[in-house]
This record gives C-alpha cells, structure tokens and sequence, in this order.
C-alpha cells in the first residue's frame, strides 16, 4: 500500500524521510545521529525521473516509499498544462 506524505519513518524507525521542498530534494535524516543525506533529487528545479541525483523535482510536496525501499513516488505541487499535480518516479 502506498500512502503519500511529506515525512515517513523507516519500518524500524532509524531513520526518517523528509520532502526538501526549496531544495528539491529528498532527504533522509539518522534518527540516532541527526546525519543528513539526499536520497533523491538533483537540487537542480525540473521535472525528470531518475535514480538518486539524477531526478528533478519542482517544489516536491509528497512522496510515497515502497516497503523495501526500492522505489521512491513524487508528488510535486508544480501546476501542469491541466492544472493539476504531477507524479515523478525517483
């Protein structure tokens, strides 16, 4: 099951994900030791799947991880032609 959000924990609560909106990033932060590292997102503002720092992010809002952490869905709250939100595949 997915569920998008702009936090989530790991399932035994090291770690925790965040959604960088003015960095257009994806981040993970150590629970134990406050250690930052982007897991996804270039930093540079567009729109393109990708792996790790190869993805590009306008103004992410929400993100979904897979239960083994394989695969990371975006939800940016960038307008598209009709509108609405747009879904990116990190």
């Amino acid at each position: 099951a997915w569920a998008a959000r702009r936090s989530s924990t790991t399932q035994d609560g090291s770690a925790l994900f965040v959604v960088d909106r003015g960095g257009d990033k994806i981040r993970r932060v150590e629970v134990a030791t406050g250690a930052v590292t982007t897991v996804a997102g270039s930093g540079t503002r567009g729109s393109a799947d990708g792996v790790g720092g190869t993805a590009q992010f306008h103004y992410p809002s929400d993100f979904a991880i897979s239960l083994d952490g394989a695969l990371c869905l975006l939800l940016t709250s960038a307008a598209t032609r009709s509108g609405g939100r747009r879904g990116r595949r990190a």
